[in-house]
């Protein structure tokens, strides 16, 4: 299985295709609440909306939280 990558800013380019190995690799390389975001978004496919009201944060305070989570 594939995750496909679209964030700008991410150590792998925009619209890559990673393989799950790869994900993981990003996964364990984070602080646990940043592999949260990771997974929630990624793994279980939630929007950043649903993600925002799970945690009372903003659509695009989740979006920046993903991004830096990747940049890690």
């Amino acid at each position: 299985e594939a995750v496909e990558a679209s964030a700008q800013t991410m150590p792998f380019a925009p619209g890559e295709r990673l393989d799950i190995e790869q994900v993981l690799r990003l996964v364990e390389a984070c602080d646990p609440e940043a592999a949260w975001f990771i997974a929630l978004r990624y793994f279980e496919g939630h929007s950043y909306k649903e993600i925002g009201q799970r945690f009372g944060m903003t659509e695009a305070a989740v979006a920046m939280r993903v991004r830096r989570s990747l940049q890690q």
